[in-house]
């Protein structure tokens, strides 16, 4: 009988995209923590590059992995060629869950998750995060273009994360 913590039901709106120029293969080690990590807010810290998330026979890999002191969870970030967004979707729903039921320590709050997906000419950013409204242990994600009013304070928008990947794919080529 499955657990409390494995029903996930999802919210999806997008709106956001750019047309941008870009077909390479994006890498977050191609810039300097240091030019990195001030973009997510003064309290994010870095916890690791290419963070495995454990799976028994194919972890997932989470591209760069802070740790916002302010809101008291991870913040996995990764960016990703797009296929179909509900991959990409389904990919950080999986990695929060994982995160919080094996990695955060009681005290801390729910993970959230930030896609930047690109796909020839057209990038845009998904976040993911647990709807506040149900109940500790129900895993209700909500994954939008849009950066909710109360994390705005904590966490880059569209345009910040835009400069982000336009100064990786400078980088890459």
């Amino acid at each position: 009988m499955p657990s409390a913590l494995t029903a996930i039901k999802i919210k999806t709106t997008f709106n956001t995209s750019i047309t941008m120029s870009n077909k390479h293969k994006i890498d977050f080690q191609s810039l300097s923590i240091a030019e990195v990590l001030p973009l997510f807010g003064k309290h994010s810290t870095f916890v690791e590059y290419k963070h495995k998330v454990k799976m028994k026979h194919n972890p997932f890999i989470v591209d760069m992995l802070l740790f916002n002191r302010q809101l008291q969870c991870f913040v996995a970030v990764n960016i990703r060629k797009m296929l179909q967004i509900q991959d990409y979707r389904q990919e950080m729903e999986f990695i929060l869950n994982m995160l919080y039921t094996e990695e955060r320590l009681d005290h801390e709050k729910q993970s959230i998750g930030i896609s930047m997906i690109y796909y020839e000419e057209h990038f845009t950013v998904l976040y993911t995060y647990k709807v506040p409204e149900i109940p500790e242990g129900v895993l209700f994600y909500n994954s939008t273009s849009y950066l909710p009013e109360d994390l705005m304070p904590h966490l880059p928008d569209f345009i910040t994360l835009k400069s982000l990947y336009e100064r990786l794919c400078a980088n890459n080529n």
